[in-house]
């Protein structure tokens, strides 16, 4: 069957034309439509960090260096970035793309296509490098979404069927601060020490504190992490002969005591819970490479030696980007033209956006499956000899989905969906350049779709109805 690739940015299209009734009443013509591509384009310095936003609000994190050339040279000048966004039923309709991944169908959280080049030549992510892409969360949540790419079988111009991606978002089991503590200056000054590093701006762009960001993305082996989570530390009512500091850490984690130099840095490291040296070790490690720090002061503004204790226990698993210092930075830029609200913390981000790796440029999708009993699967078929000038799509009424017809016996028909849903059938047929059109609401059973005539159609009539999908 020949395809028409109908961008669905075309919805643009027809707001642009709302003003001309001329072409808002006039026979849509397949030209039309294929010469009105609407896509976002941005040109970027590669060797710095980037956040780029689409017209239908995707926010994508670029880290310096992201991008190489086919045989590995890094990419030191401007990059052009393409970005076309399909979030709609409409959008997806339009467009030669299904949602459908192995024969199970998806539920689409949102599609791009995303394509680089510099100086005419196409650029790729650089090995070991990823793209931070936010698919702006339409509706409520759903927890159970997952990255796509495009299958094989596909061009630039044509999805029919995505491949889930299996290495690329994967949550990694990480620790957390626990909490953390200070021993006052002397008994009469209760002065404070928090632990800010030196060069931090905004505190709420990391986490509850920003060194809880250091723990969670600190490389820690497994042992550590297994022995960490399942060490039980114990303390007494405090006593100043007491190594362990406060009793209510009576948890499972460890107790780390410190000094902190009139520099900002971290001095004379002491492990108070009973831990092997090899983990002890690598905790050490870590608190000796943490940033520099503010350093205290006591009661009268002076800088001092402080005194602090932390407790390190275990953390949820997080995504590898939640793990990027650079990345949890770029939420200090107040993208105000683009958001209704600036994103300042990550609780913030993953509540209004679901947020992948991406490690290849090309089409990418966001969605989740849903998984149908074989019972209550049927092929619904449509009564219309195939023919290359026309093309069916089922849009489902309750989902984000949109499923384009096989071929079977010489007629187009919808396989293995769901018995009772109720669906749009939508036909496009080209006609010497001039497009038809046919919707029909129908609930799936075991009947055909019989009766099919297509019409004339107009903009103003398209934009109507794709606004009721």
């Amino acid at each position: 069957m020949k395809k028409y690739h109908f961008i669905i940015p075309l919805l643009i299209f027809l707001s642009a034309c709302a003003g001309n009734s001329s072409n808002l009443d006039s026979t849509l013509s397949a030209d039309e439509l294929k010469e009105n591509i609407v896509s976002t384009q941005f040109s970027i310095d590669p060797t710095k960090d980037t956040t780029i936003f689409g017209e239908s609000g995707t926010r994508i994190f670029i880290g310096s260096n992201s991008f190489q050339f086919s045989d590995g040279t890094p990419v030191k000048e401007t990059v052009s970035i393409q970005l076309e966004e399909y979030y709609t039923k409409g959008d997806i309709a339009l467009a030669d793309l299904s949602t459908t991944s192995g024969g199970e169908l998806l539920e689409s959280g949102g599609m791009l296509y995303i394509t680089a080049e510099s100086n005419s030549k196409k650029v790729e992510i650089a090995k070991g490098n990823d793209l931070i892409v936010h698919f702006p969360i339409k509706s409520y949540k759903k927890d159970d979404m997952q990255l796509f790419y495009a299958g094989e079988q596909s061009t630039e111009e044509s999805v029919m069927d995505w491949k889930l991606d299996k290495s690329g978002n994967v949550l990694q089991e990480t620790l957390t601060l626990g909490d953390y503590g200070w021993q006052y200056p002397d008994s009469e000054d209760s002065t404070e020490y928090d632990f800010q590093p030196k060069d931090f701006g905004d505190k709420d762009v990391y986490y509850w504190n920003p060194i809880d960001f250091y723990v969670k993305s600190f490389d820690w082996t497994d042992r550590a992490i297994s022995e960490i989570t399942t060490t039980e530390n114990k303390t007494k009512l405090f006593n100043p002969k007491n190594p362990h500091t406060f009793d209510d850490w009576n948890t499972f984690g460890i107790e780390c005591a410190m000094e902190i130099s009139k520099e900002g840095l971290i001095k004379n490291v002491k492990i108070n819970t009973p831990i092997s040296d090899s983990t002890k070790a690598e905790v050490k490690r870590f608190l000796y490479n943490l940033p520099q720090l503010e350093p205290g002061r006591n009661m009268h503004g002076e800088i001092i030696n402080r005194k602090g204790y932390m407790l390190i226990t275990e953390g949820r698993p997080v995504e590898k980007y939640e793990k990027r210092e650079s990345y949890m930075k770029s939420f200090d830029a107040k993208y105000a033209a683009f958001e209704d609200e600036p994103i300042t913390n990550m609780d913030k981000a993953e509540a209004e956006y679901y947020i992948f790796n991406v490690g290849q440029l090309g089409w990418i999708n966001c969605d989740r499956f849903q998984y149908l009993a074989e019972e209550n699967k049927t092929n619904l078929f449509v009564d219309f000899k195939t023919n290359e000038d026309v093309e069916f799509k089922m849009i489902f009424s309750e989902i984000n989905s949109v499923l384009p017809a096989s071929l079977k016996d010489g007629k187009y028909y919808f396989p293995n969906v769901a018995k009772g849903e109720w669906v749009t059938i939508f036909g496009m047929k080209n006609t010497n350049g001039n497009i038809q059109t046919f919707f029909r609401k129908q609930l799936i059973s075991e009947k055909e779709v019989r009766d099919i005539v297509f019409e004339e159609t107009t903009l103003s009539e398209l934009k109507e109805e794709l606004k009721k999908l």
